[in-house]
């Protein structure tokens, strides 16, 4: 399996947490973004993205971000879209939005779904 290099401090790290949001919902759309932000509408990141309120899980947003990053270094943003909708075997067929949105707080589970995309990508 190649290996993924991701850079010292991935982009995911150093954006602000409206750019972030911008750049997630561009990619995944703004229901998904919610579900991983642990809001129930879209209404919480729209009002992120113009800064108006703090999203409370920047973290699994930052952790998501990170996991598009190394799947987009290989297909489209369409892709990125269905494998963050689908299932994984690498996450035991859990979906990879819930799976960020349930276990970013775990270093182990961050690991186990950055794997995922790395293996993801060198299918």
């Amino acid at each position: 399996m190649p290996t993924v290099v991701e850079p010292a401090r991935p982009r995911a790290m150093t954006l602000a947490p409206a750019e972030v949001v911008r750049t997630l919902t561009a990619v995944l759309g703004s229901k998904v973004v919610a579900i991983i932000g642990g809001v129930k509408d879209t209404r919480s990141v729209r009002a992120w993205q113009r800064e108006e309120s703090p999203p409370t899980r920047i973290d699994a947003l930052r952790l998501a971000l990170r996991v598009a990053d190394i799947i987009k270094t290989r297909d489209r943003d369409d892709v990125v879209r269905a494998w963050f909708g689908g299932t994984n075997q690498f996450l035991g067929g859990e979906n990879p939005a819930l799976f960020v949105a349930n276990r970013y707080q775990y270093h182990t589970d961050q690991m186990k779904i950055l794997d995922a995309a790395r293996a993801f990508i060198s299918e």
